[in-house]
């Protein structure tokens, strides 16, 4: 379960620093932590601290909790077939043939 929120951490700092179209330099400069101490944090690796993640919140204009929600990270079932629909959009009609034939074999 740890390793799974680490990743959802790293996951959700990526996130955050492209959408505000951020490099780790810039992101950096903004929270005062090194550039290697914010690439261990988006690849799982290091366990920061409180304080530290207070900081990178603030850095990337987002609360804390909306940083650190895993539970909501928890999908049901309305978002997963959202995210799937999203998703189907960019295959070819190729690859929409596979896929329903892949759904076709899960229901039987």
């Amino acid at each position: 379960m740890a390793n799974e929120i680490k990743d959802f951490l790293g996951k959700q700092v990526i996130a955050r620093r492209t959408k505000a179209k951020l490099s780790q330099a810039a992101l950096s400069k903004r929270t005062g932590l090194s550039i290697a101490r914010i690439s261990e944090i988006e690849r799982a690796v290091a366990n920061p601290t409180l304080e530290t993640l207070m900081v990178l919140a603030d850095a990337l204009n987002v609360s804390l909790v909306d940083l650190l929600d895993y539970e909501g990270s928890l999908t049901s079932a309305a978002k997963v077939k959202e995210k799937i629909t999203d998703g189907l959009e960019r295959f070819d009609e190729k690859q929409l043939q596979t896929v329903l034939a892949l759904v076709r074999a899960m229901r039987k």
